[in-house]
Order: C-alpha cells, then structure tokens, then sequence
C-alpha cells in the first residue's frame, strides 16, 4: 500500500513540477503532460494520447481530442488525425480539411512512386498519382487530395479546403493540371483513359482498346495521354496520336510518331515531317520539311532546337532561323551554348558559333557543366573515358572504365586499376577515385559515388590541393564511422585496415 502511495504521490510530484515548469515558461495551462514547439508560433501538447495546440500564451488553438497532428511538410501542412479518420491543418493551427475521412491519398510526386507504378509522361514532363495511402506525413502541398468518406465507399477529389471538386471517382487519377485531371483504368483485356473537366464534372473517354493488356501502370505507357498545358492536349489512339480540347473532342488528328516535348509545346511526325504543336493548337514548321526536331535539355537553352534536313541535323531558332548549318549526322543540343555532334559515326562539340571545340573522333563523349573549365570526357577506340583538354586540345593518356560529367573542377571514375576493378567485382557497387579537370587525382582511396560530395566538399575545404595518404585514410575512416565494429581484445596492424 505504501509502495502504489508513493508511486501515485511521485508521479502527482512530477507532473505538477512539469506544469509548474511549463507555465513559468510559456503560460501553459495545468493538465498536459508534454509540450513542444509547433508550426508558426505554437505548442504542440499532449494530454494522455490525445494531442491539441496552443498559443505561447496559453490560448486554445486546437482542443486536445486529436490521436495525431504530424510534423509538417515543407508547405506548411499536417495530417491531423482522430481515431482512424483523417484531415489536414495549416501551420497556424488552422484545420484546412477536418478529420472526416477514412483514406487520404497525396499525389505523390512520380519520382518518389513505386518503380513498377511510374509513369512516363509526354516529353519531360512527370505523372503524380494519388494511388498510394499517405498516412505519415504529406508529400505536397496538398491543393488536391483523394479521399474516402467514413459513411461512404465512394472517393472524392477534394481542395485543401474540403471543397469537393470530383465525386465518384473509382479511376487511377493524376494530379490536376489547367482544370483536367487525368484518368486510366485497365483491367485483363480491356484499356480505357480519359479526362474529368473539373468545371464541368465531366468525364470524357479519349481512347480504349481491347486485347491483351499490361496489368500493371507502368505497362499502360504505351497507351497514354498528355496533360492540358494549354487548351489541348495529347493522346495516343490504336494507330496514331491526336489531339482534344477540354470538352474531349477531337481538334487534331492523324500523327503517326511522337518525337518529344518541352511543358507546353509537342513535336508530331505527320507524312515523314516534323511539326511543332503548341498550347493552344497552333503548328509550326508544318511546311519547312523538317524530318526531325529535338529539343534542348531542361537547363539549356530553350529558344533552340536541333533540326533535320535532307538527311543532315543543324540547329535553328524557334523562329526558324539558321544557327548552325545542317552538315552533320547529329546533334544533341548542351548547356552552356554548346553542341553534341556526330560525323561519320563519331561524336565531337562545337559551340553555337559553329567552332570545333572537340573534333569529331570518339565514339562517346560526356559533356557536364564543367566543360567551360576545360575539360570533358571522351572514349577514343580504346573503349576507356579520357580527359581531354578543350584549350589545349589534347586527350590525357589516362583511361577510366566508368566516369560521371565534371562538377565543380573535379569529377568521380573508377580507374582501369585492379585495386578498384576488384573492389567493384567483391560487392554490387561501383568504388572509383576523385579526378580533377587537370587530371590528377585528388582522392585515390576507393569510393562510393554517393559519397563522392562529401568528399568533394572536404577538397574544397582543403584549398583544392591532392589529398595525401593519410588525410585520404582519415577522411575515409570519418565517412565509415557507422559502419565498422571493433573486437577490443584483437589488434589490428594498419596495413591489415580495410578502408
């Protein structure tokens, strides 16, 4: 009886010293048994199981009848949870979506999907799906959600205001771009896919087919639709591509090919010509006989287009005028205005100018963003990478199996050397060394890529000087800390350390 006493009266002890403690600080009413900064300003506390917010001055932000307010994300937003239904609240305490629902689905970002569920998309652009349950934190900034009502089976589309903007919705869905969301469904023999307009609440089908289908998502690729960037939007039927306004009916048809695409313009092959196909339906180059058009990268210039022409690639302007003539077998538009180009079946660089940087004699070449610092990769016959020297103009003689693009004056490759070779063989990853645009090497002990920045950082921090031997070692055995365990009885002499 004394021992359950002292028990009750500790514990009576403690949490009044806590809430002693906790009103000298921040004003915090009596009866909560944690306390911890939240959102903008406020507390998130704890009474029992049961979670609330709070003011710093102890006003009542949210009553404590929550079983879970998650950390935010970094749009500023939470999941709230009550019992088994969900919600969502702002970093003011403001609950946006009350907790009413039995399944939340984010749109979850395509690069953060299941392998075997992404989708590739028209071009660059990527596919968010709302398939996958996302009770432990939000993935985005939550403007559309799926969610499932406790009293109904049916799924909703919803705004981040409980608004609801689609019902009925039983269809794999994609996140809502210009009002259209996009919709698949696909079953054993039977493919379908199409558009709900928001405005409207209109389901449009653009295109199905029977047969024997892929039973996954990533399989239906092959029979898939483009975003309304604009006021159409791509889709591909049986036999060709075709375009449809919002109201699902067809504006253009009768392309053969996708070539690629940028955010709001696509490029069609129709009768052996390429075309431009903007936002707003509009073609261009339909009548300059182009055979092929590509686009630049993402972070390259985007007024620029590699173009062909009577069997030869040059690069024009998207007002069709001429930069670079067409005399080559292929071009690759570069960052930094320059040009990936091929000449009797062997790659080289020019700048838009139409200078040789590299001549036109490897069969590979890979250009990072270093190349304004002088060097690139290239593969001579030799099957191996090089340095070469672009104001020089001069390949160094030391080859590599495998190599990343130059960042920052140095690049990560894996030596022609057996100290890397078999390290590479002994496990499933590739260990390489850190080579500077010189080509000497900076860091000779064998490394992971994905610790390549850490170490990349520590170059830097050591005033771009060749690490020696033992700062090497101690780096190296800084960056295992985690990885390694003793047997305190054994000694193990240094040249037995396995780094």
């Amino acid at each position: 009886m004394r021992k359950i006493f002292f028990c009750c009266f500790l514990s009576a002890v403690l949490a009044f010293g806590l809430c002693q403690l906790l009103q000298a600080d921040d004003e915090i009413p009596v009866g909560y048994q944690e306390a911890k900064p939240w959102g903008n300003q406020l507390l998130k506390v704890r009474r029992g199981k049961s979670y609330g917010l709070l003011r710093k001055s102890g006003e009542v932000v949210l009553n404590a009848d929550y079983s879970r307010i998650s950390d935010l994300n970094c749009y500023g937003k939470a999941i709230l949870q009550k019992g088994s239904k969900y919600g969502v609240i702002s970093a003011d305490g403001e609950i946006l979506v009350p907790a009413d629902y039995k399944a939340l689905y984010d749109f979850i970002p395509a690069n953060q999907l299941p392998k075997d569920s992404q989708l590739a998309a028209y071009g660059n652009a990527r596919v968010s799906l709302a398939e996958f349950s996302t009770l432990d934190t939000l993935l985005t900034n939550a403007k559309y959600l799926r969610f499932k009502k406790m009293s109904s089976e049916v799924d909703y589309i919803i705004d981040d205001h409980a608004n609801i903007i689609l019902k009925d919705v039983s269809d794999i869905v994609s996140l809502p771009v210009n009002g259209m969301m996009r919709w698949w469904m696909n079953y054993s023999t039977f493919c379908a896919y199409g558009y709900y307009n928001i405005d409207s609440q209109q389901k449009i089908s653009v295109s199905s087919t029977f047969g024997d289908n892929p039973q996954n998502l990533k399989g239906m690729t092959d029979f898939s639709h483009g975003d309304f960037i604009g006021d159409i939007a791509p889709v591909r039927g049986d036999s060709s591509f075709f375009f449809v306004n919002k109201n699902g009916e067809k504006v253009k048809e009768g392309y053969d090919v996708q070539c690629n695409a940028t955010e709001d313009i696509w490029v069609f092959r129709k009768d052996g010509q390429c075309e431009i196909v903007n936002s707003q339906g509009e073609a261009l180059f339909a009548d300059k006989g182009y055979a092929d058009l590509h686009f630049p990268p993402a972070d390259g210039d985007q007024s620029l287009m590699a173009a062909k022409s009577n069997g030869k690639w040059g690069v024009v302007t998207m007002d069709d005028q001429q930069v670079l003539p067409f005399k080559y077998d292929d071009a690759e538009l570069l960052t930094n205005g320059l040009v990936r180009v091929a000449s009797s079946g062997l790659w080289g660089v020019a700048d838009l100018k139409g200078k040789t940087l590299v001549p036109c004699a490897y069969m590979d070449i890979e250009v990072g963003g270093d190349v304004a610092a002088n060097a690139c990769w290239v593969e001579p016959s030799d099957s191996l990478y090089h340095i070469f020297l672009i104001k020089e103009q001069k390949q160094l003689p030391t080859g590599y199996v495998y190599i990343y693009p130059f960042k920052e004056g140095y690049a990560w490759a894996q030596p022609n050397d057996s100290l890397y070779l078999n390290r590479s063989q002994a496990g499933d990853e590739r260990y390489g060394a850190v080579v500077g645009v010189d080509g000497r090497t900076y860091f000779s002990t064998p490394l992971r890529y994905e610790d390549y920045p850490l170490v990349l950082d520590f170059i830097h921090k050591n005033g771009d000087k060749p690490l020696g031997s033992l700062e090497g070692r101690r780096l190296y055995l800084y960056m295992t800390r985690d990885q390694r365990s003793y047997r305190f009885e054994n000694i193990i002499p240094e040249e037995e350390w396995d780094y």
